[in-house]
């Protein structure tokens, strides 16, 4: 039999060269040259003035895939698993501006319109062709999802995961999704390599929205004037201008509880404690979300919201409005008087037997187990009617037992064997019902909000819930907030969110607050999350709320709620709030130029025996903060975690602060007194307080000298001795003292 190695070598060689023939593709504006392959991988990412390569050495992606959830070509899903596939780009070629992209065992050709700035590149799919063999039994196969560009990026000092962003002081390079329908990411790749990605996938859209390709020679910095740039093309929200306005980095007072026959009294608080922003939250003025209808305390309705605004700014101070959007009240109109069926559900049921209206056990087609969910949230819809059931029997017949009809005062009625019933989406929090975003549901709540929000000038606003909408959430979180927001006449100069998405970056210009944690565990849950977050924001440019902070009483019992896992909490009553909590919160928030937020009710306030001390603290930060008196040194050491400072308060200026490291001397379950020792001036020092007292009793010691201060009760202790010798001497000075014996001191 004669060889055909000879043959098989020339048609390799000359197949190579064919392929060798295809010139590459290149995309390029005034700062970047792309060059894509075409066998289908990007090639080399350039900084155009520098000359630097941005593209990892050595690790090749495919700049496009197809991913179909099974095999759907005729012939290839009878060869290939029933999994997952993914078919990576092999062709890449340019017609003008567009790319025409083929795919490896896949017959669907992809065009990619192109839109080259001196800003940015982008890339649109806007079109899928498909070739047809001249044999077997071929038709058009779905996409489910879509990857329309792909890089893999050397790494740098800074990963922006949420901003899809690789940046230092010599270059930044980002993809940034053009519309919400546009699914990004960012991941940790071959080598150290940090991939970036663009894609659309068919539940939500999948041709007709792109990304954009941002790469800035000068860096992370210069990089938010490309982005400026973008927002301002494609028409989004400015989340380049709220990062740099003056009031980015602003405070604020939370309000659950604001009227206007107490207004004045929040206000007070606010001024005391330096806060050029306070929050008032719905629930101040609402009996529910949805329809939003007006308390007791609000009798005249929007006027009386308009006049606790106007009286807020009157003071100098920015209003701002916390609200849930995305989800109804379990009160509200929407599910006690209407059961409004437009809500979001996760699964199915259907009757397998007739039921009556009386019947507490409802017998079904199916194994129910999927159904069972935590107290609160077992509730059906069947028809207009509201089910709640206790529990579920998980063999034949399927039963939902312990049912309750005509929940939450909807009508019980008869049900016909073969009627479908929805399992609700009722939140993590249950007294909230999440509303389906694809119906009109959504958009009346939005016009409500747009009302409140003009009709008052609100500044700022904070998304609350945003994890409670339907899947998938990179899609729903951001739709959701955008839908509100496109709704204002005037937008808010920045907004919070209690979760991030990439498009949400333009919206969120600040991060979420977390909830409020027990004093004693203020240190342990800022390092733990706020402080990691801190820093993870600070990659994609943004900031943490540091808060929502508690103000709480000494000596107050903690509540704790039933089938919690806060039961673990082992403070039972705590010390309360204390000046050096603020100290450190605040310092942290200034090293991060990031906002804090407290949730103070002056009637709390006026009976805390350190108010003053605590907002006095608050004050010096953001006086220090706002007015950019720190240097980045300076910063740089606030940031340490395991550090704490303080600002000296005695003839306190501002532009000229002393800041002061200090360390604890007694311990959180130490009382009555709460001391801190610090070197200051070649000085040993103590500053020292009594965390339940109003006052602050004098103790002398031999060679030591006590300063006070005007408007706080800390008294501080200096001599010049070790700081040791004083430490020991304050602690034997104050032996043997307990809580009831300071009361009545004079201060």
């Amino acid at each position: 039999m004669r060889s055909n190695t000879p043959s098989l070598i020339l048609c390799t060689f000359m197949c190579a060269a064919a392929v060798a023939a295809v010139p590459d593709v290149v995309v390029e504006n005034a700062r970047m040259r792309l060059v894509l392959s075409s066998d289908g991988f990007a090639k080399s990412l350039v900084v155009k003035r520098s000359g630097e390569e941005c593209l990892m050495p050595g690790v090749r992606v495919p700049f496009a895939t197809i991913m179909q959830m099974r095999p759907y070509d005729n012939e290839y899903k009878l060869m290939l698993p029933a999994k997952p596939w993914t078919h990576p780009a092999n062709r890449i070629s340019r017609d003008g501006n567009r790319l025409r992209i083929e795919f490896e065992d896949e017959f669907n050709i992809l065009e990619v319109e192109l839109r080259e700035t001196d800003d940015y590149v982008a890339f649109t799919p806007v079109k899928l062709d498909y070739r047809i063999e001249d044999f077997g039994n071929k038709r058009q196969t779905e996409i489910d999802e879509l990857v329309f560009a792909q890089l893999p990026l050397k790494p740098r000092t800074h990963f922006g995961r949420l901003l899809n962003a690789v940046w230092d002081d010599s270059a930044a390079v980002a993809m940034l999704a053009t519309a919400p329908e546009t699914r990004t990411d960012a991941q940790d790749g071959q080598y150290g390599a940090k991939i970036v990605l663009a894609g659309t996938d068919r539940w939500v859209k999948l041709l007709g929205t792109g990304a954009a390709l941002v790469v800035e020679p000068d860096g992370g910095n210069a990089l938010l004037d490309r982005i400026d740039a973008f927002e301002r093309d494609f028409g989004l929200p400015r989340g380049v201008a709220s990062r740099r306005d003056p009031m980015y980095a602003a405070s604020y007072l939370f309000c659950s509880s604001i009227a206007p026959a107490n207004a004045d009294r929040f206000i007070e608080v606010a001024r005391q404690a330096g806060m050029r922003m306070m929050m008032v939250s719905y629930t101040a003025f609402s009996q529910s979300c949805g329809h939003y209808r007006w308390k007791k305390s609000y009798p005249n309705g929007l006027a009386d919201l308009k006049e606790v605004v106007n009286r807020i700014r009157a003071a100098g101070i920015e209003p701002a409005l916390h609200i849930h959007y995305n989800k109804v009240s379990t009160n509200d109109p929407y599910v006690v008087e209407l059961a409004d069926t437009r809500m979001a559900t996760e699964h199915e049921i259907v009757l397998a037997k007739d039921a009556g209206p009386g019947d507490d056990v409802l017998e079904v087609q199916g194994d129910p187990s999927r159904l069972w969910r935590e107290n609160g949230r077992r509730i059906l819809w069947i028809g207009r009617e509201i089910v709640s059931f206790a529990g579920i029997s998980a063999e034949r017949p399927y039963r939902l037992t312990g049912c309750v009809r005509g929940y939450h005062g909807s009508r019980a009625v008869p049900h016909v064997r073969g009627e479908y019933g929805r399992l609700v989406n009722v939140d993590s929090w249950p007294i909230f019902i999440v509303v389906d975003q694809d119906t009109e549901i959504a958009d009346e709540i939005a016009g409500r909000l747009a009302g409140i929000v003009d009709g008052c000038g609100f500044r700022c606003i904070y998304y609350d819930g945003a994890e409670d909408v339907p899947l998938p959430f990179w899609y729903q979180v951001p739709r959701a907030q955008m839908r509100v927001d496109s709704r204002f006449a005037r937008k808010p100069f920045a907004n919070e969110g209690a979760l991030k998405s990439h498009f949400g970056w333009h919206l969120l210009s600040r991060g979420n607050a977390f909830d409020t944690f027990a004093p004693e565990r203020t240190r342990e849950s800022m390092r733990k999350y706020v402080l990691r977050t801190a820093r993870q924001d600070a990659d994609d440019f943004s900031s943490v709320n540091f808060g929502w902070l508690s103000f709480m009483l000494p000596d107050t019992r903690l509540r704790r709620r039933e089938s919690s896992i806060a039961n673990n909490n082992p403070v039972d009553v705590t010390i309360g709030t204390q000046p050096d909590m603020y100290e450190f919160v605040a310092s942290k928030a200034a090293a991060w130029n990031a906002p804090l937020s407290m949730q103070a009710r002056p009637w709390t306030v006026a009976k805390h025996p350190r108010a003053a001390d605590i907002l006095a603290s608050v004050r010096r930060w953001e006086d220090v903060k706002l007015g950019r008196h720190l240097s980045a040194a300076q910063r740089d050491m606030l940031k340490d975690p395991d550090r704490e400072w303080f600002l000296w308060p005695v003839g306190f200026d501002p532009a000229r602060p002393e800041i002061i490291e200090w360390h604890k001397v007694t311990k959180d379950t130490d009382r009555p007194v709460r001391a801190f020792s610090y070197r200051r001036g070649g000085r040993s020092g103590v500053a020292y307080w009594y965390v339940n007292a109003k006052h602050t009793r004098e103790i002398p010691l031999p060679g030591v000298k006590t300063v006070r201060y005007a408007e706080g009760g800390i008294r501080f202790l200096e001599a010049a001795m070790d700081e040791k010798d004083l430490v020991a001497a304050f602690l034997a000075a104050i032996a043997g003292e307990d809580c009831e014996s300071c009361e009545g001191w004079e201060g």
